[in-house]
């Protein structure tokens, strides 16, 4: 029995190269954290997430984190926290690495935005 966990473990650790993951607006302005209207923050560099390896029940799969970016006039991430988590507890940690590892557009008056970004983890 502990060798089939292995077994399932490292397929979900090989997997993690072929997440499916998307922004809620890969290419466009992310949506404003307060407003709900466009934030003046357009993905320039987005890395895709890593399924954490973390132990976890082997049914997770797939899952969905929506974060709240602060973003610097120069587009790099300075702050990353989740508003939402399905399922909680387990893709946050990922999620937030990634964000802060991506670069967004540079803001054309020298202001941080505020933006929200989903990811969306799944094995296939």
């Amino acid at each position: 029995m502990s060798h089939d966990l292995s077994v399932i473990r490292m397929n979900k650790l090989l997997a993690s190269l072929l997440i499916l993951w998307s922004s809620s607006s890969f290419a466009d302005e992310l949506e404003s954290c307060d407003t709900g209207s466009k934030s003046g923050v357009t993905p320039i560099k987005l890395e895709a997430p890593m399924f954490p390896t973390s132990p976890a029940p082997l049914e997770i799969l797939k899952g969905r984190v929506v974060l709240e970016l602060i973003v610097d006039s120069s587009g790099l991430v300075k702050n990353a926290k989740a508003l939402e988590a399905e399922p909680r507890g387990y893709f946050e940690r990922s999620a937030i690495k990634t964000a802060k590892r991506s670069k967004f557009s540079k803001s054309k008056t020298r202001e941080t935005r505020c933006a929200k970004l989903e990811m969306v983890f799944e094995i296939e």
